[in-house]
């Protein structure tokens, strides 16, 4: 019982850490699609980055796709 007001109180305290988590997990998930993007560029030698534009774009709208499944929640 006092673990369960314990996460409580915490949660009560700083409810505005729940969306720098938010904002951490959109900022990880776009810059792990560039990286696939530049490794995927770099590998197949493109001269203008099509692959990285192309990652990039999937990366915001999965991240997207992330914060409002998180705020439904």
């Amino acid at each position: 019982m006092k673990k369960k007001q314990n996460k409580e109180k915490i949660k009560n305290k700083l409810p505005e850490l729940k969306y720098v988590g938010i904002a951490s997990q959109m900022m990880v998930t776009i810059l792990l699609f560039l990286a696939m993007g530049i490794c995927v560029d770099s590998y197949i030698d493109t001269n203008i980055h099509l692959f990285t534009i192309i990652f990039v774009i999937v990366g915001v709208v999965v991240a997207i796709y992330n914060v409002i499944k998180e705020f439904l929640n």
